[in-house]
């Protein structure tokens, strides 16, 4: 599903967002979205569709378009329950922070995120080091999408459960 056009794409998203772009980011991501949409049909097609509604909802937070956010996490979420996925409680762990967070004034947003800075967006905070990684190991676009879904697996890790958590993955045969 995911062409070599498709990943530049999704560089591009992330390294707008990186830049603080996030209209930008979600342009991109929305094309991407939607092409996956369209073309999905296989159980791995509907595991990176879930990523890429993630990755999106993620740039909505950054623009603080709640309402969009947690439309797009609730669909993951449904996702995640249909194709029986492992992150399904992590992602409604998101569902619920961005519900959270949707609540809040600006000021009440802003005083959370001075206490708790790695509740902002989860891409927003990193994607480009990860992108980086992957371009300097030269990962071919059909095992960026595994190596990008195990590593939002092991989100807030630290790097022994990290390196576990990888071994089981592999171990399990898991796919993203």
């Amino acid at each position: 599903m995911l062409t070599p056009q498709l990943n530049l794409a999704i560089d591009s998203a992330r390294a707008a967002a990186g830049r603080g772009d996030f209209a930008a980011a979600a342009e991109t991501q929305e094309r991407v979205v939607a092409h996956a949409r369209a073309v999905a049909q296989s159980a791995d097609d509907f595991v990176t569709l879930s990523a890429l509604l993630f990755n999106l909802a993620d740039y909505y937070t950054g623009m603080e378009r709640w309402d969009d956010a947690i439309r797009l996490l609730e669909e993951v979420v449904a996702l995640d329950e249909r194709m029986t996925l492992p992150d399904a409680d992590s992602d409604r762990e998101a569902l619920e922070s961005a519900r959270r967070l949707a609540a809040m004034t600006p000021a009440q947003r802003a005083q959370f995120y001075s206490r708790t800075p790695q509740a902002r967006p989860t891409l927003t905070t990193g994607p480009d080091e990860v992108t980086q990684i992957l371009s300097q190991l030269n990962v071919p676009p059909d095992e960026r999408a595994e190596l990008e879904w195990m590593m939002r697996q092991m989100r807030g890790m630290s790097a022994e459960e990290m390196v576990r958590r990888a071994m089981e993955m592999r171990g399990r045969g898991e796919r993203g």
